[in-house]
């Protein structure tokens, strides 16, 4: 679970690194219902 958690961080982080990259339902607010 610890990694699960660890490895949902990276990438996550990893999207917000590179601002040409969007996920639907996710914004600068947070996770959002998509």
């Amino acid at each position: 679970m610890i990694e699960a958690s660890i490895a949902f961080i990276t990438i996550f982080l990893s999207f917000l690194n590179d601002p040409g990259f969007f996920v639907r339902g996710i914004s600068d607010k947070g996770i959002e219902p998509a």
